[in-house]
């Protein structure tokens, strides 16, 4: 059964909407323009800018079907947003993809990194739809694999881009350090949130999780594109900063 949302609900959620859709703008000029690419070689930076308008995208749809009630019910008292869910699924495995390939990391490892987020996200749904004792252990299971997932942003990549230029590994640590410590919130905000202890009302479970996800995917898109050196003629930087040799071709 489909449950209206209250106003401040659905302000939140349009607010969630504009700042994914900031992040499809940066990203697909990324994309398609002729943004710099300091970092990166063109085709490497082009796939990052890829996957980010895939993640900003998708998030873009996601909210904008919140903002119209679309997936939200209730179930044994827990508050379920479906399409949160679906969202998260299909972008965060890209987003740690993203991270990997900054870090130089192996496909094998990228993947298994990849799959442990998926797995939390799906677990962690399971959690939000039972009750009693098997919420609980659905949500120790679910962070567990985040837990994983926490290994591999911080040690195996992280080893994996020391080996790489300045430049990347900054820009590595940039993204790896927000992604990850914006992500360790979670686990908190879904205890205190409906689906655990209701400690937050709907509205603020919402308003927190919308700003942590923009944060980490917009955000995200901004400091690449930022580090690439998309901004620099908006804040007078010199046209003659270093750029990868690709993008002389």
């Amino acid at each position: 059964m489909t449950v209206g949302i209250e106003l401040s609900n659905q302000l939140v959620y349009s607010l969630g909407t504009v700042g994914m859709f900031v992040g499809v703008l940066v990203a697909a000029y990324g994309l398609f323009g002729e943004s710099p690419m300091r970092v990166t070689d063109r085709s490497e930076g082009r796939l990052l800018y890829g996957l980010l308008a895939w993640t900003c995208g998708v998030a873009f749809l996601s909210y904008f079907g919140m903002t119209a009630e679309i997936g939200a019910f209730r179930t044994d008292g827990n508050y379920i947003e479906t399409l949160r869910y679906v969202d998260w699924a299909l972008t965060t495995p890209a987003l740690v993809a993203e991270i990997g390939i900054l870090a130089g990391a192996d496909r094998r490892t990228v993947a298994a990194a990849a799959l442990a987020d998926f797995l939390m996200i799906a677990v962690g749904y399971g959690a939000s739809l039972a009750s009693g004792p098997l919420k609980w252990i659905g949500f120790l299971v679910s962070t567990g694999f985040f837990l994983v997932l926490a290994y591999y942003l911080f040690v195996p990549f992280g080893r994996m881009a020391s080996e790489e230029s300045f430049a990347r590994q900054a820009l590595f640590g940039k993204v790896r350090n927000l992604t990850g410590i914006l992500w360790f919130i979670y686990p908190a905000v879904w205890i205190a949130g409906p689906s655990a202890l209701s400690v937050l009302d709907i509205t603020a479970t919402a308003a927190v999780v919308t700003y942590l996800d923009v944060t980490a995917k917009t955000g995200y898109t901004v400091i690449l594109a930022s580090s690439q050196g998309m901004f620099d003629g908006f804040f007078g930087a010199e046209s003659a900063a270093p750029q990868s040799p690709s993008d002389a071709d």
